[in-house]
């Protein structure tokens, strides 16, 4: 999915910071949002299978200015409410990866707030296309993303062994 514009910004909700790219003051809360992030879409703990190259991997996006997140309140903690990557770069596309919504605050419409301000943030540091892919079952994802006037552009696959 791509999209090549800027969506039509979104209201933040009540008590959730704006969308800002992470500092390495916030890496304590950001690496356990990342974790979860990848256990629930890879499928394996990345702290224990390879944690050097993981941690190593985050704290290059950050220092980078490719780590984007939103903090507010869960449960009466400060904490990662919203985060992305712009994991991959060429050319004149930047590739979002690891968008997650903090499961204490889903169906809050932080998704499609949090997608709607990163893409322009990304667009003006990064590259006027902004790329991702999503796994076609993940059907709530997937309407997040074309509710931000992300488009269908091709079909990809991984194979993982």
């Amino acid at each position: 999915m791509a999209i090549a514009r800027d969506p039509v910004p979104r209201p933040v909700p009540s008590g959730i910071e704006e969308l800002r790219p992470a500092t390495m003051d916030d890496y304590d809360l950001l690496l356990p949002a990342a974790v979860h992030m990848f256990i629930g879409e890879v499928g394996y703990d990345p702290m224990r299978h390879g944690r050097a190259a993981y941690e190593e991997r985050l704290q290059h996006l950050v220092r980078a200015g490719r780590s984007f997140i939103q903090l507010g309140d869960v449960d009466g903690k400060r904490d990662v409410v919203f985060k992305a990557e712009v994991g991959i770069v060429g050319g004149e596309v930047a590739q979002v990866q690891g968008v997650w919504v903090h499961p204490a605050m889903r169906g809050r419409g932080l998704a499609k707030a949090g997608m709607a301000a990163l893409v322009p943030m990304v667009r003006e540091r990064i590259a006027p296309t902004v790329s991702l892919y999503v796994n076609d079952f993940n059907a709530s994802a997937i309407a997040v993303y074309r509710a931000v006037g992300f488009r269908e552009v091709g079909t990809f696959a991984t194979v993982m062994f």
